[in-house]
């Protein structure tokens, strides 16, 4: 039996599309986007809200070929990877494309978690120093924290 695994899932799904005690899961939060304000930015420094679900995206494909044994992959912080710019079309064909894009990741994510078991939780991960635990927190608060800054992002466009 693998309960925390286990755990971990329901706790992506929750704020993938769930009902998460902090509000809006990330599913809800993007279908009330109108596709014009997800491109602006409330000032020069800041990032849209295209520009934030493009990075929670990196980080969760890098999540994905990291669990699916791709020890190689990485981003560099604050690199095009990481913050991408904003797409030569700002159109709703390129919000939705991006919107697909999140949730064929939620699949993947889902599935390459399924095949870990709790016993690997505390060993060190991917190559790395730390183990798949530390991982895995990390990005359900990386994705929870994005979900907030998206959703002020088009409350304030």
């Amino acid at each position: 039996m693998n309960k925390e695994i286990n755990h971990y899932i329901t706790e992506f799904e929750t704020i993938y599309d769930g009902e998460p005690w902090y509000g809006k899961p990330l599913m809800a939060v993007l279908k009330e986007a109108d596709a014009k304000a997800v491109f602006k930015k409330q000032h020069k420094n800041g990032h849209s809200a295209y520009e934030v679900l493009h990075h929670v995206l990196a980080w969760r494909e890098l999540l994905v070929k990291r669990l699916n044994g791709d020890t190689q992959s990485t981003i560099k912080t604050d690199s095009e990877t990481d913050w991408s710019s904003l797409p030569e079309k700002q159109t709703a064909n390129e919000w939705n494309a991006l919107v697909r894009k999140i949730q064929q990741n939620q699949k993947e994510l889902i599935k390459s978690l399924s095949k870990w078991k709790d016993d690997s939780l505390d060993k060190n991960f991917a190559g790395s120093a730390y183990p798949l635990r530390t991982f895995l927190h990390g990005q359900i608060q990386h994705d929870i924290y994005h979900i907030g800054q998206i959703a002020l992002a088009l409350k304030n466009a």
